[in-house]
């Protein structure tokens, strides 16, 4: 409950007990007045009466005639005369309900009149005693008429207090709710301040001291943000050449089959650098790798060159026909000749390279590149070899089918892979989140890459299809296996970005909303960053049915540091490059302890992925990431 609510409902009562204190004392000391002037009138008019009975003892018919003329005129509820003989006594008394006053507010009045007693005498003759009552009629009607006022009156001044009551508690707790606020802004990265304090001290010294630690954390984040930077840098060149590493490389491939980039990939090796190097210093090899390098950085604008290690070295072109590719290659053959002439060696590499099949896999994709490069040593001296098209080509239709078939039959297995454990004290060795796989065959019951099936359900505009079939799948066997723990559900960008499949999924969410909280939803760094402002999109449809959001294989290159605070994630998968031989990089654990601390101050649970190595795993231990999988 809000504090706005307790104060309000505190205050609320308070306000009511006072006015019905205020009302009923009103009412009590109104009802002992009425009883008293009753009574007053009472014993004022009872002189009157004993000499109209004294005037009528001796005729009894006249007595009668007496007593009942005085009781109709309305002031007496009884008489009760008695004769000093016993033979004129005479008794008349209204027992009738009071007109037009509730039984319940009689019982609750409970009007009790003292009588009246007085001697009826002739000179000093003794006739008889009267005992008299007043009209308790009266005080009832008057008492409901007040109690009816003073019950508008009363519920007129609640109303009029609570309204106050709001305006005035919604003025002075407004900076709470500012504060408040700018708590959860902090805790999702939005480093804001108060910009108008609060007149009241206590409020002012609060809101001063938010203001003053939101700048703080922001200034922390700011400078992790520069180091993971600088640390991104030194993970993702190589230092010598000034290329892009093999995990970039790798990535570049994800990226193209996530757009639907045409283009050419190959792989590029240096002739016999072991013998040019005992034949030169190490300064000389290296001046001749950054050479070289050189070439295929400035070779086109279309062109990436990367460095894997050694004299090995791999380039993608994108987007460019197979007549400007031969051109780029022809290019490359000439100025790499008149390298091997300046530095007195013939051969100086060679490259081979295939066509970006969106139906193959990064390592079938890999494989025939390094097949063609065998080839093209067997040319010449230079000399690359590109596969042709047709080696690419199957039955699309035949797939198509099968695609179809597959999905719509819902022919596919899911299970569950990369246990992830956790690492802090009250996690330890604890199994958190597992990651869902599905599993499909072809018609020879061989496995089909996930890639393939995958691109071609793109291709046919099936994807959505398929994205729904995982996960009703993935949620019929948690409920029906009985699992506690979180499964993350890998979805296409297709789906992610699809308003008709976010609607979707977040019905199914709350349809199932026993296990919500254990869905996660998984988008790589890569796919995230095609398109941010959809993605934060899909986070908040995610989080408004109760499930969560994870990035994998996350990476700076693709979602810079300083913008992760704007997602509000749940989770971060590290890409396993950034923990596999941490034990033996100073600049992976610097990194790695800085992501942790950026991601503590985020509320952000970051683990690894695919930990093999124990001395690596000892390291992400001790930089107490939330967990890690093996």
């Amino acid at each position: 409950m809000t504090l706005f609510k307790q104060m309000a409902i505190a205050i609320s009562i308070m306000i009511i007990i006072l006015l019905a204190s205020v009302m009923a004392i009103n009412y009590q000391s109104a009802k002992k007045d009425m009883i008293e002037n009753l009574y007053e009138t009472t014993v004022n008019n009872i002189s009157t009466l004993t000499t109209k009975l004294a005037e009528a003892s001796e005729d009894s018919a006249f007595l009668v005639t007496t007593i009942d003329s005085e009781f109709d005129s309305g002031y007496y509820k009884m008489i009760d005369y008695k004769s000093n003989d016993g033979e004129n006594d005479y008794l008349q008394i209204d027992n009738d309900p009071v007109e037009g006053i509730p039984t319940w507010f009689i019982n609750f009045s409970d009007v009790k009149l003292e009588p009246v007693i007085a001697d009826v005498s002739s000179g000093w003759n003794m006739m008889g005693v009267v005992t008299v009552t007043g009209d308790i009629g009266i005080v009832y009607k008057a008492l409901y008429k007040m109690f009816i006022n003073l019950s508008y009156l009363f519920v007129s001044a609640v109303v009029i207090c609570l309204i106050v009551l709001s305006v005035l508690l919604r003025f002075i707790l407004k900076p709470l709710k500012d504060i408040e606020v700018l708590s959860k802004n902090i805790s999702q990265g939005k480093f804001e301040t108060i910009e108008k304090l609060p007149s009241t001290l206590e409020l002012k010294n609060v809101s001063i001291a938010m203001n003053d630690m939101s700048s703080k954390i922001e200034g922390v984040i700011k400078k992790l943000n520069s180091n993971l930077e600088n640390m991104t840098k030194k993970l993702s060149v190589d230092g010598l050449t000034g290329l892009q590493l093999k995990s970039t490389f790798l990535t570049d491939i994800k990226m193209m089959f996530i757009s639907k980039i045409q283009g050419y990939v190959f792989i590029v090796k240096v002739d016999d650098l072991g013998s040019y190097a005992k034949t030169h210093t190490n300064k000389e090899v290296d001046q001749f790798l950054i050479d070289f390098a050189n070439i295929f950085k400035n070779i086109s604008p279309k062109a990436k060159a990367y460095r894997f290690f050694g004299s090995e070295f791999a380039m993608i072109i994108q987007n460019a026909s197979e007549s400007e590719v031969t051109e780029i290659l022809e290019k490359l053959k000439k100025e790499l000749e008149e390298f091997g002439v300046k530095n007195n060696k013939q051969e100086i590499a060679h490259m081979g390279g295939t066509p970006f099949n969106f139906l193959g896999t990064t390592d079938s994709i890999v494989a025939a590149s390094l097949e063609a490069y065998e080839k093209a040593k067997q040319i010449g001296p230079n000399e690359y070899f590109v596969r042709d098209e047709d080696d690419l080509a199957r039955d699309m239709e035949e797939w198509k089918t099968l695609i179809f078939t597959i999905i719509d039959d819902r022919k596919f297995n899911v299970g569950f892979i990369g246990q992830a454990y956790g690492l802090c004290e009250n996690t330890k060795d604890t199994l958190f989140m597992e990651e869902a796989f599905t599993e499909a065959k072809d018609n020879d019951n061989n496995n089909i890459p996930i890639g393939t099936f995958i691109s071609i359900a793109e291709q046919y505009e099936k994807i959505l299809d398929f994205d729904k079939a995982v996960v009703n799948k993935v949620i019929e066997n948690m409920i029906a296996d009985g699992v506690t723990h979180s499964v993350s559900i890998n979805l296409s960008l297709d789906s992610v970005f699809d308003a008709s499949f976010q609607n979707w999924l977040k019905g199914v969410v709350l349809r199932n909303s026993t296990i919500a909280s254990q869905l996660v939803f998984s988008v790589t760094a890569y796919g995230a960053a095609k398109n941010i402002e959809k993605f934060k999109e899909f986070i908040t449809v995610v989080h408004s049915g109760g499930a969560k959001i994870i990035i994998k294989r996350f990476e700076t290159k693709f979602i810079p540091l300083d913008t992760i605070k704007d997602f509000n994630l749940d989770y971060v998968r590290l890409a396993r490059d950034y923990t596999d031989g941490i034990a033996k990089d100073s600049t992976k654990e610097g990194f790695v302890e800085s992501m942790q601390e950026l991601c503590n101050l985020l509320n952000i649970k970051l683990f690894a992925e695919n930990v093999k190595d124990d001395k690596d795993f000892t390291i992400v231990e001790r930089l107490k990431l939330f967990g890690a999988s093996r």
